[in-house]
């Protein structure tokens, strides 16, 4: 779920920064569009055109001349002109003057259009040393604001203003996404938890909603599809381990009592014990694969009841060493400095099969020989068992697989005997099924150590 947070996270990001750059490529566009298109509109511009006008326009003899190129430029661009008398306001000289037009304007009407219109044609006024020069432009074909006052405090505020608008901005912009990362979070929250669930090997039905119904319909087809190998893969394995226990006992009761015949060459007995000790093999691979498969789908029920740790580590010890091991292996339980009453609350059969398998374990891969150690630690509503020996240890790759793997296969390189490997699958379904947590690694020895971490109380 952190990891899709990051991601829409991600994108969210880049879309308001692509946002913020479209912004900016907009206000340079327009930019480019005033100073290029719209200024291309009127060429020259109309303040050329007053300036180069009045320039032109001479006073020759009490008569008023333009030149000739200024009247062909005005002509181009439908422009009339004139040239009012500063004191009388009467028409001195004009050019194209509509027909409509008075010939003799108050300081009223020069104040009313010199900010906006005469006769709905658009004028523009220029300072002659003759007078006041008017120049009119076509109708329709630029627009004046009739009023361009501003208050000079609105330019003082400018600053203010422009950082209010831009905190603003960065405020809406948040909330924009704020509220798609969690709209997109929470549709798709429901999706992310059953795929996560599917990858622990658990079943899932989530509701089918927009946007992603078609993806949500996948994720419960593909769940109920290991749903039904999962139902099948652990039918298999019970009627398998049921068929094969009736054969497998009249096998290990007459190879028993062959073993046990006297009368029989000492070559037949080998051979009857050998049978026996591959035949209790096979017995103890189906009860494996049937405590795994019921420990997996929690169908093993569990007799919770209080377990001192002492007591428990010291009994698997005695255990051990009551079953004639050979010389070579040395099994100690270091329970110094732990409180006698320190204890857990678990099912005593199954935490006995953990510690066991793991000390089958530090034996079966040390055919040279090895110490093993048992203890204990105290710790905030918790207990930690270590079981750890000073053996040939283990490779990275073996730990690796061990971390990531349930189970894998084994092959012992002297003997080209594969081994199953579920001594220790079964180890860490125990420990889960007790809510506790296990990590396996090296031993201070560079030897193979294992620690097993339960709750005091039972949850």
């Amino acid at each position: 779920m952190d990891q899709l947070r990051k991601l829409i996270k991600k994108f969210t990001l880049s879309l308001l920064v692509g946002v913020v750059v479209l912004l900016l490529f907009n206000s340079i566009l327009y930019s480019f569009y005033i100073n290029t298109v719209v200024n291309n509109l009127f060429k020259p511009s109309i303040q050329t055109t007053l300036k180069e006008t009045s320039a032109a326009l001479k006073n020759e003899n009490g008569i008023f001349q333009l030149s000739s190129y200024m009247q062909q430029t005005l002509s181009k661009g439908n422009i009339w002109a004139m040239l009012l008398d500063n004191r009388t306001g009467n028409i001195l000289w004009k050019n194209n003057l509509p027909l409509e037009m008075p010939q003799s304007f108050t300081i009223t009407d020069v104040a009313k259009f010199s900010r906006g219109y005469l006769k709905d044609y658009p004028v523009f006024v220029w300072e002659h040393p003759g007078g006041l020069l008017v120049l009119g432009y076509p109708k329709g074909s630029c627009a004046k604001q009739l009023s361009n006052a501003t208050p000079i405090q609105v330019y003082r505020s400018a600053p203010i203003g422009l950082a209010l608008m831009l905190v603003c901005d960065a405020l809406l912009l948040f909330l924009l996404y704020y509220f798609a990362q969690s709209r997109t979070l929470k549709a798709i929250k429901p999706l992310v938890d059953g795929i996560d669930a599917l990858a622990e090997g658990q079943t899932v039905s989530i509701a089918e909603k927009e946007p992603f119904i078609q993806l949500t319909e996948k994720v419960n087809q593909v769940s109920e599809r290991l749903r039904k190998k999962e139902t099948a893969r652990a039918n298999w394995i019970s009627g398998v381990s049921h068929d094969i226990r009736t054969p497998l006992s009249v096998i290990l009761g007459y190879a028993i009592k062959l073993k046990e015949n006297t009368s029989l060459p000492e070559q037949a007995r080998k051979q009857a014990a050998h049978i026996q000790f591959h035949g209790e093999r096979i017995s103890n691979l189906v009860n494996d694969l049937n405590l795994t498969s019921k420990l997996e789908y929690n169908m093993q029920p569990l007799h919770m009841r209080k377990i001192y740790v002492i007591r428990l580590l010291r009994q698997m010890t005695v255990d051990f060493l009551n079953r004639n091991l050979d010389d070579k292996y040395d099994i100690d339980c270091n329970v110094e400095g732990v409180p006698p009453d320190l204890s857990v609350v678990g099912d005593l059969s199954l935490l006995q099969r953990a510690l066991e398998n793991i000390i089958s374990n530090s034996i079966l891969h040390n055919s040279n020989g090895c110490h093993i150690w048992l203890s204990a630690k105290s710790l905030p509503n918790q207990v930690e068992l270590i079981i750890s020996d000073n053996g040939i240890g283990i490779t990275d790759e073996q730990l690796k697989k061990l971390q990531t793997q349930p189970h894998y296969m084994m092959c012992d390189s002297s003997t080209h005997e594969q081994r199953h490997g579920l001594g220790l699958l079964i180890v860490k379904q125990i420990v889960q099924s007790h809510h506790g947590e296990i990590s396996i690694g090296r031993s201070a020895d560079d030897g193979f150590e294992i620690k097993i971490i339960l709750p005091v109380k039972a949850m």
